[in-house]
């Protein structure tokens, strides 16, 4: 990686990679090739309305902007995302670059292990009101139903990768760029956490006290929505989940022979699972899996896929059940960096032309802000309806949703006055709805 004084037009920039937190912001920019000077004689400045923080530079053929998100979840991402536009409005490809909790196993039988990559090929969109997963899972009803497709250029390179050849290649970039990721990163803070780490528990096995530890509300949780604030702040070591062998259904061993390798990542593909709470149940894991076919599970892409085509590649943190722990974060971060860098060099080159020829720049920004702000609005109001669902049974709530998309899939002009009117019409039927939710929550709470 060098650092360019180069001129350099923020035009050029085609692809974002948006990172949630600052360890996986810093596995990222190990993967440029060339970070660029933002300081005088150049054209990089951010838009003054612009309050994200960037890192632009070059990976293979592409000019990139490392966006670093303020905090997790989807209505930053959202934001961030948004907000992208004001600085750089040739964004063509957003990738979604971090840690994530894995599926343990695929749906073809292949293992997922700690430190893999996966490869989003699709995203199931979801709002859960408990960070335990105890409560059902309620789909976002946008008008792409509650799954979302990459297209064009991205669809079909992943595609590609599918193939016998394309994942040879895709592996090998992948292991030379973290290997030299590592290098710069220092084995004592990023290195392989090693295979004795990785341990897989019976989905049902709780991460809570054991005797002989006296815990009121873990010793009566026979009541499984009973959640101990102690135990999760407690590790597997602490609470001796280890000591009942029966539980773990997985433990790698470590090679015999000491001169070994370290295990190189496996790259996977499948729908990801994108919402705004962190899933810590492994028995809503399996089910999720069972029936969608997720392979993983993370917090930003909600947020993003509506601004530009998404791709998520994250590396494999944890199985998202309770027994979480930070060990594998870095690592998985690192990997997930590597592959995103692979990714891009095998994607075609856009063209960094942001606008037709016959549209003015400015109508063409004004529009795409507007949109941007739609979709934010869009989000924030599910995120109403969601939290009134669960106080009480709503009968005029389907129709609501029928009305969110109904929005959606209206063919809106490019006119700034269409969306403002769409947008105020969506601000003053949750205004009258949240007033509504208010009487049933007053009436459920008394």
């Amino acid at each position: 990686m060098t650092r360019c004084s180069r001129q350099v037009r923020r035009q050029q920039f085609t692809i974002a990679i948006i990172c949630a937190l600052p360890h996986e912001a810093r596995a990222v920019e190990t993967a440029f090739d060339e970070i660029f000077d933002r300081g005088s004689g150049t054209d990089l400045a951010s838009h003054p309305q612009d309050k994200n923080k960037y890192t632009l530079g070059r990976i293979g053929h592409h000019h990139v902007v490392l966006v670093h998100m303020p905090a997790m979840g989807k209505l930053y991402a959202s934001t961030a995302a948004a907000s992208i536009v004001l600085s750089y409005p040739s964004i063509k490809l957003g990738l979604v670059v971090g840690v994530c909790g894995g599926v343990p196993y695929t749906q073809d039988g292949h293992d997922i292990v700690l430190g893999d990559v996966i490869i989003s090929t699709g995203l199931l969109l979801y709002d859960e009101s408990n960070a335990l997963a105890f409560d059902k899972l309620n789909p976002l009803a946008f008008n792409t139903g509650n799954r979302v497709q990459p297209n064009g250029k991205p669809q079909a390179l992943i595609q590609k990768l599918y193939s016998a050849r394309g994942y040879q290649r895709l592996l090998a970039n992948t292991v030379d760029n973290l290997t030299l990721a590592l290098n710069i990163l220092g084995e004592g803070q990023f290195g392989y956490p090693g295979m004795q780490e990785d341990r897989l528990f019976s989905p049902s096995y709780q991460h809570q006290h054991r005797s002989p530890v006296q815990c009121d509300v873990c010793s009566s949780s026979g009541n499984r929505k009973q959640f101990c604030h102690q135990a999760f702040k407690s590790t597997c070591e602490q609470l001796g989940c280890f000591e009942d062998a029966t539980q773990l259904m997985r433990v790698r061993a470590e090679p015999s022979n000491e001169s070994s390798p370290v295990p190189l990542p496996t790259i996977h593909f499948g729908p990801i699972a994108t919402g705004d709470s962190v899933i810590m149940c492994g028995e809503k894991r399996d089910e999720l899996a069972a029936s969608d076919g997720i392979v993983g599970f993370e917090m930003e892409a909600a947020g993003v896929w509506m601004h530009f085509p998404t791709v998520v590649i994250k590396g494999v943190c944890d199985y998202a059940d309770c027994h979480k722990s930070k060990r594998w974060q870095n690592y998985a971060a690192a990997s997930a960096a590597s592959c995103a860098k692979a990714f891009l060099l095998e994607y075609p080159a856009e063209s960094p032309q942001a606008y037709p020829v016959h549209s003015p720049e400015k109508t063409i920004i004004r529009d795409r802000i507007s949109h941007a702000a739609l979709s934010h609005a869009r989000l924030l109001f599910q995120s109403v309806l969601d939290l009134f669902a669960k106080v009480a049974t709503v009968s005029t709530m389907s129709s609501i949703s029928d009305t969110v998309k109904m929005i959606d899939v209206f063919h809106i002009s490019s006119s700034l006055w269409t969306y403002f009117c769409i947008a105020a019409l969506a601000f003053v039927t949750g205004y009258f709805y949240a007033s509504a939710g208010a009487h049933l929550v007053e009436a459920a709470v008394g």
